[in-house]
């Protein structure tokens, strides 16, 4: 298994029990005393969110590598003369998404009052990318299209887990809700998860994109801490709508060659402000 995966996983198990399940194991063994415990159980979890993600990736430059793409092996007919790097341009990503989630956590409640929710967020979202492109065929240096046109392309955007993966972001995540009504909780959450940032060059041709190469720049572990109020309009709080706000930080950072190259800044914290959607199967 790839290092980044055992440290992904030791890195949760590590701070989940330090700064989340002990303390929670612990308020809830006061709380027993109290409020009569119920079974634990496994809560699949379906709903939306309407996030804006605020944690920055800048750099100064997009490296030559990723940005000098060769004429196509199928365009022989193409000048070698038309063809060059892409347009060198600072870039930043404020990386603000849609996501559509699902959730399959293992639940403790307390009495219907409190509930301890450990769990696997599948999230499926659209994130900002850079893309730029440069014609080598029927306008060369330009961007313009037109019959016959083949350009060269490079783009960079978060990934999740695999350099491939741009739509599907996982998260290990662990909340505490407490009732402050019949229909209304305060949440405390914290996730993990990993992200990187990755350039792809390649060609546009036939409508379509082909990819030459994919590089990463940087690879990060990430945690959130999340502050949210849930209501419901029915009592029995099965399905409930939620806004939060959650403060990033990266806790585990490697910058590659070419990352160090693009002067890559990563922010030391981010935000996060969102509404949530969640319905409960049981």
């Amino acid at each position: 298994m790839d290092s980044i995966y055992i440290e992904f996983f030791s890195l949760f198990f590590m701070k989940s029990l330090t700064k989340i399940i002990l303390p929670l194991a612990l308020g809830a063994s006061i709380l027993s005393t109290n409020l009569k415990a119920q079974k634990p159980r496994f809560v699949f979890k379906g709903g939306y969110n309407l996030t804006y993600e605020n944690f920055p990736l800048k750099g100064t430059t997009v490296p030559l590598s990723i940005r000098d793409v060769p004429i196509h092996l199928d365009d022989d007919y193409a000048n070698p003369k038309d063809n060059a790097p892409i347009e060198d341009k600072s870039f930043n990503l404020d990386n603000s998404i849609f996501v559509v989630s699902l959730n399959g956590s293992y639940s403790k409640s307390f009495a219907n009052k409190v509930n301890f929710n450990l769990g696997l967020n599948l999230n499926f979202g659209w994130n900002e990318r850079i893309f730029k492109e440069r014609n080598y065929t029927n306008y060369p240096g330009t961007n313009q299209r037109g019959y016959g046109a083949a350009l060269t392309y490079y783009k960079l955007n978060p990934r999740y887990l695999f350099k491939f993966n741009s739509w599907i972001r996982p998260e290990i995540s662990s909340e505490l809700e407490v009732a402050i009504s019949k229909a209304s909780k305060i949440k405390l959450g914290y996730k993990l998860y990993n992200e990187k940032l990755v350039g792809i060059n390649g060609w546009d041709r036939y409508n379509g994109l082909e990819v030459n190469k994919r590089y990463t720049l940087t690879d990060m572990i990430l945690e959130r801490f999340e502050l949210g109020f849930a209501w419901s309009p029915k009592t029995d709080l099965i399905s409930k709508h939620e806004i939060f706000f959650g403060v990033s930080k990266p806790i585990s950072t490697k910058i590659t060659p070419l990352g160090k190259e693009a002067n890559l800044k990563i922010p030391k914290m981010g935000f996060a402000l969102g509404f949530r959607s969640i319905f409960d199967i049981e």
